[in-house]
């Protein structure tokens, strides 16, 4: 179940790359970029916690933005 978090977390930081690159405005495009090293980053840190399914993490995108997406890796 967690064991897998990392891959899952990889798969999502290439795909936000990949959107990145796809974007139509510069705000979309750095959007997915925030989610692709913020992704990256919970990958380094799941590595630290594997196993651990009481680690659960908050995405926030933004600089003091209200905006954040909820990661259930479980």
């Amino acid at each position: 179940m967690f064991s897998h978090a990392p891959e899952y977390l990889q798969r999502r930081e290439r795909a936000e790359r990949a959107a990145a690159k796809r974007a139509a405005s510069a705000l979309t495009r750095r959007i997915h970029q925030e989610l692709a090293q913020k992704y990256a980053e919970l990958r380094r840190e799941t590595g630290e916690h594997a196993g651990d399914p009481t680690q659960r993490r908050t995405l926030t995108i933004g600089a003091g933005e209200q905006h954040a997406i909820p990661l259930n890796i479980d």
